[in-house]
């Protein structure tokens, strides 16, 4: 596909100024929300990955961003209808996908809890609203106290509302669908890499980290690490017969993709000393094998066989098996023939 030839659709829903690319007649949409300082347009650098796996994208301007006019303001209250009905348009004889952005994804979250979404893709997410305010409020010296009392406190260019305080508190957010990616970077000063963490966990969500990135993904590096993880969220369920090492039968699409993310963070695979120890020690290793380098090798073989039970992955080949954490990449231990 060349580069114009990217088919782009522009509407409104109500008053939202949404953009559609791709075919619209597609049975698979990925619904795109941007994150703050954003706007729909952003979206087409995603679509033209995406078009290519035969889905179009739907992307919308959130209020106070991009071509709105009206007087709406970026506040759950008002965002949260809009992006139910831009859902509503969406599914419309389609599959949805959902691909947020940092405050995007929080308001996606409160809008489509509920709702049949797919997949979702997650850059950067906030999902903690009651802790950012609360570190607002720690940094401009106040307290909830003063925060209820005044109801809104200038901080910066900003406003902490206690309206929208008390808004977050009364309405929690989690998961929408079990197939889900998040992308972020550490550290992330924005949203707080241990909220993004704590959602993962929670959520039972696979979380990709680019040590040393920033909140938003903009230099070339960035996005070329990004644009992988987005390649792999929409190649969708991969196969026995993929071009991974490891062969894995019996487990679900999501299983599937965790292997396939394995072998793009095979650099995150490591091991406690006393990990160390046990590898050389079971695997009967010399003194001058560096072990976690061993076991890399062994998942990387063509002739790997793996399998999930419960937070680990096991790998097997030629009589030795390795046991792997599947969310922190730690190997835990190894075993051989005996």
């Amino acid at each position: 596909m060349r580069l114009t030839d990217l088919q782009t659709e522009y509407f409104n829903i109500d008053k939202t100024p949404c953009v559609l690319y791709g075919d619209k007649n597609s049975k698979k949409a990925v619904l795109y929300v941007h994150g703050l300082c954003g706007n729909k347009e952003e979206a087409e650098r995603f679509a033209r990955l995406a078009v290519l796996q035969g889905f179009c994208v739907i992307a919308f301007d959130l209020a106070e961003h991009g071509g709105r006019t009206d007087e709406k303001k970026l506040v759950p209250w008002e965002t949260v209808p809009e992006i139910k009905n831009v859902y509503d348009y969406a599914a419309k004889n389609r599959k949805v996908y959902l691909r947020t952005e940092s405050v995007g994804t929080y308001f996606s979250l409160l809008a489509l809890a509920g709702e049949k979404i797919e997949k979702c893709l997650f850059v950067s997410p906030l999902t903690d609203m009651v802790g950012i305010i609360n570190g607002m409020l720690a940094a401009a010296k106040a307290n909830l106290n003063r925060l209820e009392k005044e109801k809104n406190i200038v901080f910066g260019n900003q406003i902490i509302s206690w309206g929208y305080y008390v808004y977050a508190k009364n309405h929690k957010v989690g998961g929408l669908a079990k197939d889900t990616l998040i992308v972020y970077s550490s550290p992330d000063y924005v949203v707080g890499e241990q909220s993004i963490q704590k959602f993962a966990y929670d959520s039972n969500a696979v979380a990709i980290e680019m040590a040393g990135g920033e909140h938003y993904f903009y230099t070339p590096k960035q996005l070329a690490f990004l644009e992988k993880n987005e390649r792999l969220w929409l190649d969708g369920e991969v196969n026995a017969e993929s071009n991974v090492g490891l062969k894995i039968g019996g487990v679900s699409a999501q299983e599937y993709g965790e292997a396939k993310i394995l072998f793009l963070n095979l650099e995150k695979i490591h091991t406690t000393v006393g990990g160390v120890a046990r590898i050389k020690r079971n695997l009967k290793l010399g003194d001058g094998v560096d072990a976690v380098e061993y076991c890399k090798r062994l998942i990387c073989d063509r002739n790997a066989k793996g399998r999930f039970a419960g937070k680990n992955l096991y790998i097997s080949l030629g009589g030795e098996e390795i046991t792997l954490n599947r969310s922190s990449y730690t190997i835990i231990t190894a075993k051989g023939e005996k």
